[in-house]
């Protein structure tokens, strides 16, 4: 498998190692229909969650926008013991195809509409047919941070950066050097408000574990410093998927041998030891970020009985707990 193992992908994989045990075809039907008719429930291209596999979802600070990375395949028959994926999702316009379906994968925009819904999700212009995935914008919307395939057909993520130029619409995304990019695997990039600060996750040699979360500092002439490991106290086994407040105190991430995002803030120079964060489910929520100054939540929900990854939002409580997940659409 290529993209979808750096991505929500493999987290569903061993969570549902974890979740299923030897149990794994009892879990909802192994083959989830394909849409022939857009009018079918899940089959629509102007709905952000459908019978494909969305995933990587990353929304504004101001509730404004929501990313994410949408595949007309679904993978969970493949998890599931099935030899191979099942085209089950809708064609949405634009969509950059690729024969393998592990690389059939763009990146989308929805914009909300002034009644609080969600607009027809919109591809990227800078994707193209190789496996674009896990991205966020910077602050100001005129850098975009995310993965893909390197070189195409590999195994191997890396992390680009696409600019948009004034009046000229956006170039051609940018490889983000060998500060950051390795021989080995880089992938789900977050961009601090600053534009400073680059995390995200690497399998590179002199970890703690098998992935950890790094950190590069953008020097004043635009490049990166050699990235920085973020400490054991973070990295203790298998982390990925890091989300970061606007004044880098807090983060949010996730650890595949656990079924529940982590916190930890920076006190004191240190990060504290990592809490879990639930969600109002007992379903696997993974790939959390946040808007509303942080009392609403959006993130995957991976149903294994629906076989499908459910974009979703929660609302921080009076009480401080979180209610209970909604589809976003």
């Amino acid at each position: 498998m290529v993209l979808f193992l750096s991505c929500l992908s493999f987290f569903v994989l061993v969570s549902f190692d974890v979740f299923a045990g030897s149990s794994k075809k009892a879990l909802g039907p192994a083959t989830p229909a394909s849409c022939v008719d857009i009018a079918a429930p899940g089959c629509s291209p102007a709905k952000i969650n459908t019978r494909g596999w969305e995933d990587s979802p990353y929304v504004t600070p101001d509730d404004q926008k929501l990313y994410f990375m949408y595949t007309p395949w679904n993978f969970f028959p493949t998890f599931k013991g099935e030899k191979f994926p099942v085209k089950a999702g809708p064609d949405r316009p634009g969509h950059h195809h690729n024969a393998s379906p592990w690389e059939d994968a763009d990146l989308y925009v929805s914009t909300k509409n002034p009644d609080g819904t969600w607009g027809a999700p919109v591809n990227l212009p800078f994707n193209n047919e190789t496996g674009d995935c896990c991205g966020m914008p910077s602050a100001d919307g005129n850098q975009f941070y995310f993965a893909k395939p390197n070189p195409p057909g590999s195994p191997k993520m890396d992390i680009y950066m696409a600019k948009k130029n004034p009046g000229a619409g956006w170039g051609r995304p940018e490889w983000l050097g060998p500060s950051v990019n390795t021989k080995f695997h880089e992938d789900n990039p977050h961009i601090s408000k600053n534009g400073m600060t680059l995390y995200f996750m690497s399998d590179r040699i002199g970890g703690f574990g098998k992935r950890d979360l790094y950190y590069s500092s953008r020097r004043m002439d635009g490049t990166w410093d050699v990235a920085v490991n973020m400490g054991q106290n973070i990295n203790r086994g298998d982390e990925d998927l890091i989300w970061v407040s606007d004044d880098q105190t807090a983060i949010y991430f996730g650890r595949f041998n656990e079924l529940t995002p982590f916190r930890s803030e920076m006190k004191n120079g240190k990060w504290t030891d990592p809490a879990p964060v639930h969600f109002g489910t007992n379903k696997i929520i993974s790939e959390v970020s946040f808007s509303n100054g942080g009392r609403k939540a959006y993130f995957a929900v991976i149903d294994f009985d629906k076989n499908d990854i459910i974009i979703s939002y929660s609302q921080l409580q009076p009480d401080g707990t979180w209610s209970a997940p909604k589809a976003v659409d």
